[in-house]
């Protein structure tokens, strides 16, 4: 499953907006689209396995489906 890192604000109310150059890559090159499952890090060392649930030509939001404390470097 493809990783991404978000700033922890980007992380709210059981969202993830993902608007950086990842959208791009989410979109054109892995050609992922609603329902599509991908994980997300913060910088608090959260993981968030989460489903995409809305994409635009400049956002990607996820619904979180879990979060768990990352027991791994990024």
């Amino acid at each position: 499953m493809p990783k991404f890192f978000v700033e922890p604000e980007k992380v709210q109310d059981g969202k993830i907006i993902i608007d950086t150059e990842d959208v791009n890559h989410i979109m054109r090159v892995l050609r992922m689209k609603k329902g599509d499952s991908l994980t997300v890090c913060d910088s608090c060392a959260m993981d968030y396995t989460a489903v995409i649930s809305d994409t635009s030509d400049k956002s990607v939001i996820c619904d979180i489906v879990s979060s768990c404390k990352s027991d791994t470097e990024p």
